[in-house]
């Protein structure tokens, strides 16, 4: 038995329900280590004034199919 991919139409309109996702500094600091910040990015990955990549919002939908 082989599983076969959505295609992008089958997905489109499809329901994907609605969940709640919290996440807090630690999550922010760790995304931003996994990609590659370092010690010259400090705003990354230093609580005070903590800037979050732009890119980890697509970390919080993960958990869809």
């Amino acid at each position: 038995m082989t599983a076969t991919t959505p295609t992008p139409a089958q997905w489109r309109g499809h329901d994907l329900g609605a969940r709640t996702i919290r996440y807090d500094e630690r999550d922010a600091i760790l995304y931003a280590l996994a990609v590659g910040a370092g010690a010259a990015d400090l705003d990354l990955v230093f609580e005070d004034r903590l800037r979050v990549l732009p890119t980890f919002a697509l970390t919080l939908a993960q958990w869809a199919p």
